[in-house]
C-alpha cells in the first residue's frame, strides 16, 4: 500500500492561491510558528484540490471568488461552512500582502466579491451553537471511557479529558499543551500560554483549578513536561468515535466547554467570576455565545432558594 504524501510547494505553480497556501502551511511548521487547527487544516487542503488553487493571486477576479463558492454550494456545502473557506482563504491573502509583500490584486477582488457572495446567499454566518450534554449522555461517554480504557492499547485517558473539560473550560487544545511549571501550586492556579483571541496574537493567562479539577491535575503520572501529553487531535478523534458509536448526535467536545460555563452561572457565580475561569475578555460574548441556561435548571439553583425566601 502506497503511503499518500502532503503536498509540497513544487506541487504548484509559484504565485498561484495553492502555491500561497502551501507557503503558509510550510510556515506554520517552523519552530515558534502557530499551526493551524484541525478544521483550518482540512479547509486548506481542500481549498488546494479545488479549480481556485490553480489561479494566479496577480490576476484573481470577483467571479472566481463566486463561481468557488457557487460550485461548493452546489456540492451542498452550508453557507456558514463556505463562509470559513472565505475566512481562511482570504487571511492567506492577506498575510500574503503583509508580509510576503505580494501584490494585493488576490485580495482586492476578494473584498469586491464578498458582498455579491453574501447577498447571493453563499456564504453566512453561523448560527450560535446552544447544545449541552446531557447527564445520560455524559454517562453513557464515561461507561464507554471506562471500558476503553481496560485495552491494554489505549494511550489516551478519555473519561480524565471530559472530565477535566467539564471543571475548566478549558479546549482540548489548551488542555493537551497545559505544562507542570505552568501550575502555581500555592494559589491552586494553572497559566494557559497562547490563548484563541479575535486578533490571532497569542495571549496568557491564568484560571483556578476548582474543586475536582485540582484533584485531576494531582492525579496525573509525571511522564512528560505537559500534564496531558497527548496530541489534541487524537483527543477529538477518539471522542467524536465515542459518541458516533454510542448514537449521540449533535454533540461536540468543545460543547463541554459551554456545559461548564452554564453550570456556573446555575450555581450563583457571576460573569467576573465566569470569566476569570473561562478567560474570556468580553462580557457580552460571554454572556450571549458561551451560556445556555435551562429554565427548568433554575429550580435546582441559588435562583430556587432567593424565590423562596420571597
Amino acid at each position: 500500500m502506497i503511503a499518500l504524501l502532503e503536498p509540497m510547494m513544487s506541487d504548484f505553480k509559484e504565485g498561484t492561491v495553492g502555491w500561497m497556501i502551501q507557503r503558509k502551511l510550510d510556515e506554520s511548521e517552523q519552530p515558534g510558528s502557530r499551526q493551524p487547527g484541525l478544521s483550518q487544516g482540512y479547509t486548506y487542503r481542500a481549498l488546494q484540490k479545488a479549480p481556485i488553487a490553480a489561479k494566479l493571486n496577480s490576476a484573481l477576479k470577483p467571479l472566481d471568488f463566486i463561481e468557488h463558492c457557487k460550485a461548493r454550494r452546489a456540492t451542498g456545502a452550508l453557507p456558514q461552512t463556505i463562509k470559513q473557506d472565505m475566512i481562511y482563504l482570504s487571511g492567506v491573502l492577506k498575510y500574503a500582502v503583509e508580509v510576503w509583500e505580494m501584490p494585493d490584486a488576490g485580495l482586492l477582488a476578494y473584498k469586491k466579491a464578498k458582498p455579491q457572495l453574501v447577498k447571493q446567499q453563499l456564504i453566512a454566518k453561523a448560527p450560535s451553537r446552544d447544545r449541552r450534554p446531557t447527564q445520560d449522555e455524559l454517562d453513557r461517554l464515561l461507561a464507554y471511557f471506562d471500558e476503553q480504557a481496560k485495552n491494554p492499547r489505549t494511550k489516551i485517558p478519555m473519561r480524565v479529558i471530559v472530565e477535566f473539560s467539564l471543571l475548566s473550560a478549558r479546549r482540548i487544545s489548551e488542555t493537551c499543551r497545559i505544562r507542570w511549571d505552568d501550575i502555581d501550586v500555592e494559589k491552586r492556579t494553572c497559566l494557559v500560554r497562547d490563548l484563541k483571541s479575535p486578533s490571532g496574537k497569542g495571549v496568557n493567562d491564568s484560571f483556578p483549578l476548582l474543586g475536582k479539577a485540582w484533584d485531576i491535575v494531582q492525579a496525573q503520572p509525571r511522564i512528560s513536561d505537559r500534564i496531558f501529553p497527548y496530541r489534541w487531535k487524537s483527543a477529538s478523534i477518539s471522542y467524536t468515535l465515542a459518541k458516533n458509536r454510542l448514537g449521540i448526535k449533535g454533540l461536540h467536545l468543545h460543547d463541554n466547554r459551554r456545559e461548564c460555563i452554564s453550570r456556573m452561572f446555575e450555581q450563583g457565580f457571576n460573569v467576573p467570576e465566569v470569566a476569570k475561569l473561562s478567560l474570556h475578555r468580553n462580557p457580552t460574548l460571554l454572556l450571549k455565545t458561551y451560556t445556555a441556561l435551562r429554565a427548568e435548571d433554575l429550580h435546582l439553583g441559588p435562583a430556587a432558594k432567593r424565590a423562596h425566601s420571597v
